[in-house]
């Protein structure tokens, strides 16, 4: 380990081996990298960048406030219980993965996740192939897949964005409310609930752009409701 500190500040730490760049109990401005462990490792990181080409994460902190992680391998770019105003990327792994709260993040992966959180805030996750954003909670938050992937995921989602290109959806929700969703598939929905509420969903392929158990007040443009509609246009 290049650097081991109870609080480090402004510091640099760099491991060309399978340990860590810095680990701290308090890590104020500082970066950290490993070729094959944690570039960052700290209880509480604030304005931080941690960086591993091969590790199990870029930055790894219990709380991180206002930091960025980057994985260029199968690890997360930046791995917190609580994360505010953070980024990260991965190419294999996820681009942010928050086991509480995120707020005010953003997370891309190439082939994972972009970003997954507990609770997600004013979040926004992209995945090339994969989900770009996954909570079981999404308030105010945007997930986009270009590729074949989901663009958000959620049990309640809460004035969400979700989009896909080609995917299996735009949004998936048990409950989704003031969302807005979009797909190009011929196959697959742009917003897939089992309650819609006050949402809008468009397909650009020849595809179902809302499909729904229960649907009120919805638009789209192609419309499937099994159960029962309410105020439906």
């Amino acid at each position: 380990t290049a650097i081991i500190a109870n609080t480090a500040e402004n510091c640099y730490g760099n491991c060309s081996g399978s340990t860590v760049g810095l680990f701290a109990g308090i890590a104020n401005n500082c970066y950290g990298y490993s070729f094959s462990g944690y570039g960052l490792y700290a209880t509480t990181a604030t304005g931080c960048y941690g960086f591993t080409v091969s590790g199990n994460a870029g930055l790894d902190a219990n709380n991180a406030n206002n930091c960025a992680g980057y994985s260029n391998g199968n690890g997360d770019g930046l791995d917190a219980n609580n994360a505010s105003g953070c980024s990260g990327y991965s190419i294999g792994g996820s681009g942010l993965a928050a086991a509480a709260i995120a707020t005010g993040c953003s997370g891309t992966s190439t082939n994972g996740i972009g970003l997954s959180a507990n609770t997600a805030n004013n979040c926004y996750g992209n995945s090339a192939t994969g989900y770009g954003l996954i909570a079981p909670t999404a308030s105010n938050c945007s997930g986009v897949s270009p590729g074949s992937g989901v663009g958000l995921s959620a049990i309640t989602a809460n004035n969400c964005y979700g989009t896909s290109n080609g995917g299996l959806a735009g949004m998936y929700a048990t409950t989704a409310n003031n969302c807005y969703c979009e797909n190009n598939s011929s196959l697959f929905p742009g917003l897939s609930a089992t309650i819609a509420n006050s949402c809008y969903a468009a397909n650009s392929s020849s595809g179902t752009g809302l499909k729904a158990v229960n649907a009120n007040f919805c638009f789209g443009t192609s419309v499937s409701v099994s159960g029962n509609k309410y105020n439906m246009p």
